[in-house]
Order: C-alpha cells, then sequence, then structure tokens
C-alpha cells in the first residue's frame, strides 16, 4: 500500500493537473485513474478503480504552514506540534507551480544550516509499511548530514532518517531494527538550483527481506530488497530539518507520511 500512495502524493508534482491515467515509477504494475488538485488538504488523495485501499497521510506539512513565531501545527498530523529551534524563515519568495501549468502557488521553509530545525516529541513511531515524500531545494552541499525527516536523535533507539547526504545534495534513507541493525539506500542527488520531488516507501516483509524503494522526480526507481525490520518503536524526537548535528541548509516546501 505504501508504494501506491507514493505514486499518488509524486503524482501531484509530475504534471498531474486534471484526472488521467499514470504510470506509477514506484509500482510499474500498477494503473491508476486518479485526480489530482494539487493543494489538496486532507481531501481525497485518490478517486478511481484502483484507490479503495491507499491510506491517508499521518503528517502532512506545508511550508505555508509556518507563518513565523515559535510553534506550527502542520495540515494533517494528530497530536502534531513543531517547536522551532534556531533560524527558520516563513514564507520565502521562491513560489513554485508544482505542476507546472496551474494549481496553488507553493512557498517553503528556509532553514539557515546552522541553528534552525523543528521538534515535535516522541511521535509517530512506524512498525509496519510507510511512505515519506518530500519537496525541497537544498543549497550548495556541506561537509555534514543534514536532516529532512527524522526519528533518530537517540542514540540507543533511533527509527528512522531522511537526510541530505554527507559532502553533497545527494539524498539518502535509514531504518533502524535495533541502533546497531539498520538498513539504509541512497536515493539520487537533489538539484542545488530548483525543486525536487521525493518519495520514499518501506515495507515490513521480515527481517532482512524487507523492502525500501525510492523515487527522484519521476525516475526509474532505486531498491533495496534486503532491509532489516521492523522498524523499532523509539524514544527519538521527530524532527524536521535536523538530523544528529547536520541542519538543513535550503528550503522545505512540503514533506507527507502516509502508513
Amino acid at each position: 500500500m505504501t508504494r501506491l500512495a507514493a505514486i499518488l502524493w509524486l503524482g501531484v508534482f509530475a504534471n498531474v493537473a486534471t484526472a488521467q491515467t499514470w504510470q506509477g515509477p514506484l509500482r510499474p504494475a500498477a494503473r491508476v485513474t486518479a485526480s489530482f488538485p494539487f493543494g489538496n488538504r486532507g481531501g481525497s488523495w485518490c478517486v478511481g478503480p484502483n484507490c479503495e485501499s491507499v491510506p491517508v497521510p499521518i503528517l502532512d506539512v506545508y511550508g505555508s504552514d509556518y507563518t513565523g513565531g515559535a510553534t506550527f501545527t502542520p495540515t494533517i498530523g494528530a497530536g502534531v506540534t513543531f517547536t522551532k529551534t534556531g533560524t527558520v524563515t516563513a514564507s520565502q519568495a521562491t513560489p513554485f507551480y508544482p505542476d507546472g501549468f496551474s494549481g496553488t502557488q507553493q512557498t517553503g521553509m528556509l532553514f539557515d544550516g546552522t541553528t534552525g530545525y523543528f521538534e515535535a516529541g516522541d511521535v509517530l513511531d512506524q512498525a509496519g509499511d510507510f511512505t515519506i515524500c518530500a519537496v525541497l531545494r537544498p543549497d550548495a552541499a556541506a561537509a555534514t548530514a543534514r536532516g529532512i525527516l527524522t526519528k533518530d536523535n537517540v542514540s540507543s533507539a533511533r527509527s528512522f532518517a531522511l537526510i541530505r547526504s554527507d559532502g553533497s545534495t545527494a539524498l539518502a534513507f535509514y531504518v533502524f531494527k535495533t541502533d546497531a541493525a539498520l538498513s539504509s539506500l541512497a536515493i539520487g542527488t537533489a538539484s542545488a538550483t530548483g525543486w525536487t520531488a521525493m518519495c520514499v516507501s518501506y515495507d515490513f516483509v521480515a527481517d532482512g527481506t524487507s523492502i525500501i524503494r525510492a523515487n527522484l522526480d519521476g525516475t526509474a526507481p532505486t531498491e533495496l530488497t534486503t532491509a532489516v525490520g521492523p522498524v523499532q518503536n523509539s524514544t527519538a524526537l521527530l524532527r524536521l530539518g535536523l538530523h544528529n548535528v547536520g541542519y538543513f541548509d535550503g528550503t522545505i516546501s512540503r514533506v507527507t507520511m502516509l502508513a
């Protein structure tokens, strides 16, 4: 289910402004007829014959959700409130039309790469299948890995981490069965001059045979079929824009989590 959900989510950013049949990149066998009005906040994410089992987002953060101040509540996220630390600037003047032609013009939150991030407490642990999608625009590469959406700040009980890798604008995803037993997948390189849309899904099968799949800007998926599992219930805090000591440097317009 998470792979199909990722297909549908990526359709929002893949020139899908009107109802059409679209061959999803993460699950090539599944043809889905879907309608994607961009900016759909909490409404139907899918209409059509193959949509009955598609999960709804459990977290949906838009750049425009944060308007300044110490805290913000995401568009979707029961019990989730993000608290800011350091410098994050709201309503950046780098708007874009995700479908290329129409829709709601979106902006993002600009993270300074030095002090700025959001934290939401010990929430959204995932023991089964889940998907994380993001639209972002990292600035120039830095030496330290930078967090996008992470739950890994406690070294003895980490859960997952979507990050920008060391020394580049490449993206990577990690899941943890224990602190020592982990799996990772290199997703691809995000643009430092334009917006990048990506999804990564984790499908729990068994330890050593679980599956991580990722897609970057509609390209052919990257896959790992020997992932650990299940992902442990972590006491780490959910963070947006921070991985350990690596602060995200750039703009995040949207982050969504589906399960």
